[in-house]
């Protein structure tokens, strides 16, 4: 699925482009520390893929902390559901620099997505060319490596197989033994399917290394119980922004 946040409901004072795609219209919005997201709008509601206080910001504060916490490992495996933007992907990149044994699996479902990244990525026409741009620059000067460099690690990558791109997530996925699990599915609102505890947390028991971090925007009461009954050590800490808490537990440490 997408990696989607957090509220829905419009957004007005964002510079905007329109594109229409697949059966969700987007909508370019420049959050407030500079960095792009998109706005979805299906026929019943609408949502951000990010926190319009800052789409790099949030992703940093929610994603790049949990990669942090295991970048330590000698090999590891990240997990990022889902693609977006590729923020999860390139803070992971940026982090991971002088990791030497990592591998990333992405998930995301909408196809114009991916063909827009595969397209920036070898330099040929992108119908988010600009976004990109942005947003690689803002890596590239936050982590004080040049963009052509990330650009060219992850097609490095992809073309090893260690980062592989796949469509829409599902709980039925063949198990897999993940270091850091990035979760950033539509909300509960939008897609409730990918909250439902009962799927869900069996899904983590399968998929979560010995050593394991699961990180994600939302804070659930029975999530924080599941996890805990799965071995999981939870950290309370505030959500981004306007949110009151986000979810932050280590499996393993």
């Amino acid at each position: 699925m997408m990696g989607f946040v957090h509220f829905c409901f419009a957004i007005a004072g964002f510079s905007a482009i329109w594109l229409l795609v697949s059966y969700l219209k987007k909508q370019v919005i420049e959050t407030e520390d500079g960095s792009p997201s998109l706005l979805f709008h299906s026929q019943e509601d609408q949502q951000l893929m990010h926190s319009y206080k800052g789409a790099f910001s949030e992703t940093e504060y929610i994603y790049g902390m949990a990669i942090e916490e295991v970048k330590d490992l000698e090999t590891l495996h990240i997990l990022s559901v889902g693609l977006g933007f590729a923020y999860s992907e390139l803070s992971a990149v940026c982090h991971l620099w002088e990791h030497k044994d990592y591998q990333i699996t992405s998930y995301e479902s909408e196809k114009d997505l991916v063909e827009a990244l595969l397209a920036y990525l070898n330099q040929q026409p992108s119908i988010y060319q600009d976004q990109y741009e942005k947003i690689f620059s803002i890596y590239s000067e936050h982590f004080k490596i040049p963009l052509e460099k990330i650009r060219q690690r992850l097609k490095d990558l992809l073309a090893s197989g260690r980062w592989k791109i796949l469509g829409a997530f599902s709980f039925q996925t063949s198990p897999n033994p993940y270091n850091a699990i990035l979760f950033d599915p539509f909300c509960a609102r939008f897609h409730q399917q990918a909250w439902q505890m009962s799927q869900l947390l069996p899904w983590l028991e399968n998929n979560a290394a010995r050593i394991c971090i699961f990180s994600t925007y939302a804070a659930k009461g029975e999530l924080k119980r599941g996890l805990k009954n799965l071995g999981f050590r939870y950290e309370k800490r505030p959500g981004f922004a306007y949110k009151r808490e986000s979810t932050f537990a280590i499996k393993g440490r």
